[in-house]
């Protein structure tokens, strides 16, 4: 699959055994969700990189 944009952030999608593992890419840190549902994943990645967001706001407070 493609690599998923959002907020300026980006997101791979590889498919392992039928599962499906998103990976926040560019970032110091480890950001990994897994989906079963390919219908999901933009969400799944969308919801990983907002929480990830918030809590980098809430450490810098």
């Amino acid at each position: 699959m493609k690599p998923i944009t959002y907020k300026g952030y980006q997101a791979s999608v590889e498919r392992q055994d039928g599962t499906l593992f998103i990976k926040i890419l560019h970032i110091d840190d480890l950001l990994l969700a897994e989906c079963e549902d390919s219908r999901l994943v933009e969400a799944t990645a969308r919801a990983l990189i907002d929480d990830y967001i918030q809590t980098r706001i809430e450490l810098a407070a």
